[in-house]
């Protein structure tokens, strides 16, 4: 027998690492904390339904939303399905009702607390990088006592892989690569023993170049497409799955040179500062990270177009992007070492770089 389904939303309202939660009051759930949100009633959207149990359970009035996935929690007897909506900008203050208290949290704190309703779940660093992009599915089956038993990602789309799929499926074949690195042959010539990270590697235009010139590369990605289409078309490559949005799955010191060309400019500025310490980690004492990343002045690639997110930074409707400026380039390279850096612009013959790219040339030195 089908279990029942009722369709729902949870509203997660964020500021300073504090999360929106409510406790409640009424005698069965007595002490368990959760999130704002409720049953989708007829003739409602789910912003509809986001709007109203936002403000009838905690006095908030959310005033811009966006739904970023779904998630699955299913009972014993029943199955929730949750709309999971965030909301950057809202009015007024927590108040308190007589079925529940409503409250600004730290996050840690709320995940710690023992009474608690699963979907608060989401909140754990597990989840980071799905909540972070959105567009997933996740299920957690529980038992009657609120309990997790069972976790399974159903589905997701973090850092729109799918696109970047499709993206390097259109491209495959051996890639063309431009001669940027030729500024730096003295730098690979003292590599020439060592293996060179080739991180965001694409479909493999500057591991195509290094390969050919007799080098060791490492070309490591998160396109399964762009790591299959490097070890179908270029001979004595190696791959490896890599995001970056993780750790990284090296330890201390493993590189003398890093390549990360095209690659670091689509993350927001907490992915981007982790990014950067996860490199300076891996590289060795006076390694060097070799790096191109598009210049605010990249109009014929979209520079200041889309929804701003962050100085600099925009969706662009399929994917996330950031354009950088020299401030920019000195607050995250920074991170890694000493840099030197210009601006320039690179072409290559292909269609998706026909047109003049204006990028910052980067060469970073961990001291």
């Amino acid at each position: 027998m089908d279990k029942p389904v009722r369709k729902a939303v949870r509203t997660f309202v964020i500021q300073d690492n504090k999360v929106l939660a409510i406790k409640y009051s009424t005698e069965k759930n007595n002490g368990f904390y959760d999130i704002p949100g409720g049953k989708i009633e007829n003739g409602e959207t789910n912003f509809d339904a986001s709007i109203r149990e936002c403000l009838e359970e905690t006095g908030i009035q959310i005033i811009n939303q966006k739904y970023i996935g779904n998630l699955v929690i299913e009972y014993p007897e029943m199955i929730f399905d949750f709309d999971v909506i965030i909301c950057k900008k809202f009015e007024g203050n927590p108040n308190n009702f007589d079925e529940n208290e409503s409250m600004w949290i730290e996050i840690e704190d709320l995940i710690n607390q023992e009474k608690r309703f699963p979907c608060i779940d989401i909140l754990k660093s597990e989840y980071k990088k799905y909540f972070k992009y959105g567009n997933f599915k996740i299920k957690f089956i529980v038992d009657k006592n609120h309990d997790i038993l069972q976790k399974e990602i159903i589905d997701s789309d973090c850092g729109y892989v799918k696109m970047w799929n499709n993206w390097s499926k259109k491209r495959n074949g051996l890639p063309v690569y431009d001669d940027w690195l030729d500024d730096y042959n003295e730098v690979l010539d003292s590599n020439k023993d060592s293996e060179i990270l080739d991180l965001g590697c694409g479909i493999g235009a500057d591991t195509l170049y290094l390969i050919e010139k007799g080098y060791n590369v490492l070309s490591c990605d998160f396109s399964t497409e762009a790591l299959n289409n490097i070890k179908n078309s270029i001979p004595k490559s190696k791959t490896m799955y890599l995001d970056m949005v993780d750790n990284f799955p090296f330890k201390d010191e493993s590189f003398s040179l890093i390549i990360a060309d095209l690659s670091l400019h689509y993350f927001d500025n907490e992915t981007t500062i982790h990014i950067m310490n996860e490199i300076r980690r891996i590289l060795k004492k006076n390694g060097i990270l070799l790096s191109r990343v598009a210049s605010i002045n990249d109009f014929n690639f979209g520079a200041g177009i889309g929804e701003k997110l962050e100085n600099n930074f925009y969706f662009e409707g399929d994917y996330t992007k950031r354009f950088f400026d020299q401030e920019d380039i000195n607050k995250y390279f920074g991170i890694v070492g000493t840099l030197e850096s210009f601006e320039t612009s690179m072409i290559r013959n292909e269609k998706e770089y026909s047109k003049p790219k204006v990028v910052y040339q980067i060469k970073v030195k961990k001291i």
